[in-house]
């Protein structure tokens, strides 16, 4: 994609071609005479240039104009101008160039910033029909290679979404009545991880598997936490959900902090005060631990500041943290993220990867496979019989077939 380099070089041109530079020099001579052209005047004045075939031009001064009375020649409707075409130096002409090159782009920016956004805007369907044939080219390149193996987990997203569906619908009334706060929780983080593995597939399928990678590390952590609240029931669930009390609150905080920076309506004083009111009596219910983040799982956990990585090693998952700790690369900012990229094939690890890629997929297609599976297995679990015992199995079993499947494609490709 080259238009951006076509227009800026058109306009380019144009802006510093010679009656654009032969303009600027002549009001740069004016005004070191103290005699000022305003634009339309300058607009004139170029337009001269650029007709000009003898060896001056002339630019007409209204007769009420303010500048008759700074211009020396105040009577004279004209501004008689040498330019002495035939016989300009040219080695002269570019040093001046150069030399006032700096002051000319800094004048004209704005404008021939706004000349190549409207160019470009013009240009966007004929550069992005272009762009959209090159993409669908390398989408069946890379189903040729990934298709089979990504098929398949979006087989197992479906069948997870349908069996959540199904054990949504058949318990959510009684779980309603009763305020079944587990029920609640479970239910909402397996749509959550339906959404999330459904996010990975559609990155996997355009060749983005640094960010499927980065929404595995969300899809683990809501596997997690579903594991953890149902292996430790109905009150830590409750928790759970009331934490989102102390979570709003705090995020509060941090908005009206920097609402009038940001341009943005701030909370009234009574709105800051109710939210600082939940979150206050929350912590005066649950005990001062219960104000950080996990602060929910504190109780459970005999630790007044749990973490993440308390929560994997209670439910047995701390052997993915590897894969997790390699998956956070791709979050944050880190030397790690910027140098490694699952993209990137070994020998081209040198590269710098700012689309997407045939290569790097297996890791976080198997792992998006593994962890839909235990949550959903999770869900259907806490109310088991043999329909969603079957069903369980059956979602193991393309966890397998996806894992299988992947490392195929990837050995490959190698």
């Amino acid at each position: 994609m080259d238009i951006l380099q076509k227009a800026f070089d058109e306009v380019l041109h144009k802006v510093l071609s010679f009656p654009m530079f032969a303009t600027h020099l002549v009001d740069k001579k004016l005004r070191e005479q103290g005699k000022y052209l305003n634009s339309r005047q300058l607009s004139r004045l170029l337009k001269a240039i650029e007709d000009a075939k003898g060896d001056n031009v002339a630019i007409t001064i209204p007769e009420h104009s303010p500048i008759r009375q700074v211009l020396s020649f105040t009577k004279e409707p004209t501004i008689q101008i040498d330019l002495d075409l035939q016989n300009i130096d040219i080695d002269e002409t570019v040093n001046r160039l150069i030399e006032n090159l700096p002051a000319i782009i800094e004048e004209t920016g704005s404008e021939l910033a706004e000349l190549i956004f409207r160019r470009l805007e013009k240009a966007s369907r004929s550069m992005l029909s272009e762009r959209h044939r090159d993409l669908t080219a390398f989408r069946k390149a890379l189903r040729r290679s990934w298709g089979r193996p990504l098929d398949h987990l979006e087989t197992m997203i479906a069948l997870a979404l349908e069996a959540g569906d199904d054990f949504n619908s058949e318990f959510r009334p009684a779980a309603s009545t009763a305020g079944d706060a587990l029920f609640e929780a479970l239910t909402r983080l397996h749509a959550r991880a339906c959404q999330i593995g459904a996010e990975i597939h559609a990155l996997l399928s355009l060749g983005y598997a640094d960010g499927a990678h980065a929404r595995w590390r969300s899809l683990h952590e809501v596997s997690a936490v579903a594991s953890f609240l149902s292996s430790e029931g109905i009150d830590v669930a409750e928790r759970y959900l009331l934490h989102v009390g102390v979570e709003s609150h705090k995020a509060a905080s941090l908005y009206q902090r920097y609402a009038s920076r940001l341009g943005y309506e701030p909370f009234t004083d009574r709105e800051l005060r109710d939210m600082a009111d939940i979150s206050d009596r929350l912590v005066t219910r649950f005990g001062p631990e219960f104000a950080i983040d996990y602060g929910w799982a504190a109780q459970a956990l005999g630790n007044p500041k749990p973490t993440f990585a308390d929560i994997e090693r209670a439910v047995e998952l701390q052997h993915l943290r590897p894969f997790y700790r390699m998956a956070s690369h791709n979050i944050h900012a880190n030397p790690k993220g910027v140098l490694f990229r699952l993209g990137l094939y070994p020998e081209g690890e040198n590269m710098l990867l700012a689309g997407p890629s045939t290569a790097g997929l297996a890791d976080p297609g198997h792992s998006a496979a593994i962890s839909l599976g235990q949550i959903t297995i999770t869900l259907l679990t806490s109310r088991p019989n043999l329909d969603r015992l079957v069903t369980s199995k059956i979602l193991l079993r393309f966890v397998d077939l996806i894992g299988e499947e992947f490392l195929a494609a990837h050995q490959a490709g190698e």
